[in-house]
């Protein structure tokens, strides 16, 4: 979708992003210089789905630069936040996580559906961790193992994949170990099992800061919107 507007121009621009016989994706691409407005432009269109919703529209916002402590409180993004009633979860923060555990995303019961998913996560880890194929298998291998160990409908945590690929690798360091354990360390995502829905209903601002490596960036990201 493409439109341009003369600067400081009124006219109104009106998108229906969900009408397909108009447009063949949703997809919204904003580009600028530095300080020409895109994030306030992101923040006021997603404030715009909240309220012609009427509050149905459930957003994820993911900020690779980060926020600096504070900042959330601030004249500019505290109305955001209130306006949308967002969560906002910053993960360099001590005790601090995303709320909620990808593991968990995995079909328990039905075996085809458990290995489905399976390879549904080893597959989001090589892509964007860039693990190579002789680690993807020792990944989709381990935890398929680990998944084995567990007993009426519990799910592992990403400390026990860790522990258990470094085994695996007889205690050798590489990307994906570098990968996992960067997840456990910081306690990315939450060890226990929180309800679905109970993630899916709210607005959530998650702050990943730019110390982090890009590929635990886009992992963890991408493991989120699986």
């Amino acid at each position: 979708m493409k439109h341009k507007v003369k600067i400081n121009s009124t006219e109104k621009i009106i998108v229906e992003l969900n009408d397909t016989k108009k447009y063949n994706n949703c997809h919204i691409a904003v580009a600028g210089e530095s300080g020409s407005g895109k994030t306030q432009f992101a923040l006021e269109l997603l404030k715009q789905f909240h309220i012609k919703s009427n509050e149905q529209v459930k957003f994820l916002y993911l900020d690779f630069k980060g926020l600096k402590k504070g900042d959330e409180k601030s004249d500019f993004y505290r109305p955001f936040f209130e306006q949308t009633k967002t969560e906002y979860i910053n993960i360099t923060e001590d005790g601090v996580s995303f709320p909620v555990n990808p593991l968990s995303f995995i079909d328990t019961i039905n075996q085809k559906d458990k290995l489905l998913g399976i390879n549904k996560f080893v597959d989001i880890i090589a892509k964007y961790g860039n693990i190579g194929e002789n680690k993807e298998q020792v990944l989709k291998q381990t935890v398929k193992d680990v998944f084995e160990t567990k007993e009426n409908g519990e799910y592992p945590s990403f400390k026990e994949i860790y522990d258990n690929v470094m085994l695996a690798e007889d205690g050798k360091n590489s990307r994906l170990t570098g990968i996992l354990n960067s997840i456990q360390e910081l306690n990315i995502f939450q060890t226990k099992v929180n309800p679905l829905e109970s993630f899916i209903n709210k607005n959530y601002y998650f702050s990943l800061s730019g110390d982090l490596p890009k590929p635990v960036q886009f992992t963890a990201t991408f493991l989120i919107k699986k």
